[in-house]
């Protein structure tokens, strides 16, 4: 257990799945899988909750930083995306073999 799994389960009780996930990536850089894993929730339920987390860090002076997945074969970088799911192919070369999008909390 990392030290990003104590901080949440010691601090979740009280906390929503939003908080508990703004407090995971204030801290570290995670995929949707790991922020799944680490916050207790479905993985397909994340880039929601990632979506309305970005509205409440703006309040907060605070922004979600998206590291943007690329294509492993060709080097396409999905820089534009405004979703937070994952794309399911290239648009360049049409490969699946994409990198996971890794997302962290900075200062605005």
């Amino acid at each position: 257990m990392g030290s990003a799994d104590r901080l949440v389960s010691a601090a979740s009780p009280g906390l929503t799945v939003r908080q508990r996930i703004a407090e995971l990536l204030r801290s570290t850089e995670l995929t949707a899988h790991e922020i799944s894993k680490q916050a207790s929730v479905a993985e397909r339920e994340v880039a929601e909750h990632l979506r309305h987390l970005e509205h409440t860090l703006l309040q907060a002076g605070e922004r979600l930083r998206v590291l943007a997945p690329h294509c492993v074969k060709c080097g396409f970088v999905f820089g534009d995306r405004e979703k937070h799911g994952r794309p399911s192919r290239c648009p360049k070369c049409k490969s699946e073999r994409l990198s996971k999008a890794r997302f962290t909390i900075v200062p605005a």
